[in-house]
This record gives structure tokens, C-alpha cells and sequence, in this order.
């Protein structure tokens, strides 16, 4: 996955020294296995689970090393279990958790909350 400079130059300043990438479900999109080949910020997944909620539904995908990834889509949106697909993820909508403390480290230090 490519970060966006914001991103990439707060872990640059050793802000953490390991993270967990973390996405909202409706900010990641599915497209058919070959369509993406080659595009940035995809993940080859398989379709485990399809769980339609009327007007959308939430798809559960496996994705390299074993991975879960959850997403929401547009019920018109069609999958089938086992199919193979590419997640895309929106990296304009990502976060990067402090795998110590926890801390959302792609929050610059004015807009996190401090507790007092």
C-alpha cells in the first residue's frame, strides 16, 4: 500500500515504530480480479462471506497473510462467495494505529484529544 506523503513522512519521523493500517468498510471498493492488475493500493482478496442489509451489504474478504477485510457496498454491487476480487483501498481515508499505545498516529498532535 502507498501512503500518502502525509502519511508517509509522519511515520518518516519515527513517530511509531510499528503501526496497523486502519480503513472504514465504506472506504474500500471491490473490482473483478483482472481489472485492477497493476494499480496502486489494491489487495488481491477471495469473497468469504456476503451479508445483504437491502440497499447494501457488508462483504467479509481474505486477503494476503491471511488478512480479514470488511467492506460495505451498494447492494447492486454483485459477489459471490469465493470469488476471487481486488479490494482498493482509499488512502485519503486511512488511518495508522500505534501498535503499543494504540494512538491514531496520522492525526497531527493538535487534533488528538488529550485526556486531563
Amino acid at each position: 500500500i502507498l501512503l500518502p506523503d502525509h502519511l508517509a513522512g509522519r511515520l518518516q519521523d519515527g513517530i511509531a515504530k510499528r503501526v496497523t493500517l486502519g480503513v472504514r468498510p465504506e472506504d474500500i471498493s471491490v473490482e473483478d480480479a483482472g481489472e485492477s492488475e497493476g494499480a496502486e493500493n489494491v489487495l488481491p482478496t477471495t469473497v468469504r462471506v456476503v451479508e445483504p442489509l437491502g440497499d447494501e451489504q457488508i462483504i467479509h474478504l481474505s486477503g494476503p497473510g491471511d488478512v480479514t477485510i470488511v467492506c460495505k457496498l451498494d447492494a447492486h454491487i454483485k459477489v459471490t462467495v469465493d470469488e476471487p476480487v481486488q479490494a482498493h483501498l482509499d488512502t485519503g481515508r486511512i488511518h495508522l494505529f500505534d501498535d503499543q499505545t494504540g494512538d491514531n498516529v496520522s492525526l497531527e498532535p493538535e487534533h488528538v484529544a488529550h485526556a486531563g
